[in-house]
């Protein structure tokens, strides 16, 4: 081989090099390609309760990082500052919030999570104080959420209860291991088809530009479209076969009753899945979970419209993660804010 065509190789290679080291850093700089930080596991944030419908509680106490954020659980086990009381102060309108991961902030700080930044909005906004309580917990579901308000929530003495609904929560209850861990629910459809077809969506690696390159191609694989199918079938139909969605609408009738007893309005909020607002697949679902409010008489609504006004990449807190993330959290605010604000609870108790 002649020095000329070493010399070639040897500036195509160079070439190379430095092309990849530019797509690196501007990966890098721009944040495109990031390995997913929220994969941490539950790292002890758990322990059982010993009532069978909330089965486990926020471990009260807890100070470290997990999901990708700093978490911390006061005295009472609730990802809230240790100076809330359950005596609600005078001239304070207090809203206490019921859900799962999304409401307890998965990946952000609790500052950035929606019920905080609905407290700061509505302060800010309205002749008035307002305190929104932060009581979500990972991987609950209607039935836990409900009974939580029965026997613990109850105690803050709220002027408005907000549930939100999202579209598992027609699953069973969930459990831990030995551990204190958080199985999966039994019907888990992500389970099933982490058995069945392995990786569920392209594996992290240090390198920022190869992370980016799988991800944009593997929405055009086999694989993709298959997980994708199966994803969509169960959590449009076959969902709502599982006992758990029995149990779902009897805690829908348990929340009117309540309500009704104690003279506490509650709003149902919807949150759809953050994927692709064009096509949306799941629709049906949401009909579904809002007939079933519907049904037992509470008047739900949805933050679908609010959301799908901007790509639900923005919205999420990764590329790989379907929770909301800092300005997904501050759209979701927002629309509370303006919905409540049209429909005038604080004016109504105040009158």
């Amino acid at each position: 081989m002649g020095r000329e065509q070493i010399f070639k190789i040897l500036a195509i290679a160079a070439a190379l090099v430095s092309a990849l080291v530019f797509s690196e850093v501007l990966c890098r700089t721009c944040n495109i390609g990031s390995p997913n930080p929220h994969t941490t596991g539950d790292r002890g944030l758990f322990v059982p309760d010993p009532d069978p419908k909330i089965s486990y509680r926020l471990k009260p106490g807890f100070d470290g990082p997990v999901y990708g954020a700093t978490v911390r659980i006061n005295s009472r086990g609730l990802r809230e500052s240790e100076s809330l009381i359950y005596d609600r102060r005078e001239n304070v309108y207090r809203i206490l919030c019921l859900g799962d991961s999304v409401v307890f902030g998965f990946g952000v700080e609790q500052p950035e999570a929606f019920p905080a930044v609905l407290e700061r909005l509505l302060t800010e906004r309205e002749n008035n104080e307002f305190e929104a309580i932060n009581t979500g917990v990972p991987g609950y579901n209607t039935v836990q959420e409900v009974r939580f308000l029965e026997v613990e929530g109850y105690r803050y003495h709220p002027d408005l209860v907000l549930l939100f609904l999202v579209i598992n929560d027609p699953e069973s209850t969930r459990t831990l291991d030995s551990e204190g861990n958080l199985l999966p629910a039994p019907e888990d459809i992500w389970v099933r088809l982490s058995q069945r077809y392995g990786e569920l969506a392209p594996a992290d690696t240090v390198c920022y530009t190869y992370n980016a390159v799988r991800r944009a191609l593997f929405p055009f694989t086999a694989r993709y479209r298959k997980i994708l199918s199966e994803a969509v079938r169960y959590q449009t139909k076959e969902i709502f076969n599982n006992p758990g969605w029995e149990e779902c609408k009897k805690a829908l009738a348990q929340l009117r009753a309540w309500s009704d007893s104690n003279a506490i309005p509650v709003v149902p909020v919807i949150l759809p899945v953050l994927a692709d607002f064009e096509n949306h697949p799941y629709k049906v679902s949401y009909d579904r979970l809002s007939s079933a409010c519907v049904e037992n008489g509470l008047a739900p609504v949805s933050a679908f419209e609010a959301l799908s006004r901007y790509n639900a990449e923005q919205l999420r807190v990764h590329p790989l993660d379907g929770h909301p993330g800092i300005f997904g959290h501050r759209i979701i605010a927002e629309f509370l804010a303006d919905m409540l604000k049209q429909q005038g609870f604080w004016s109504k108790a105040n009158g």
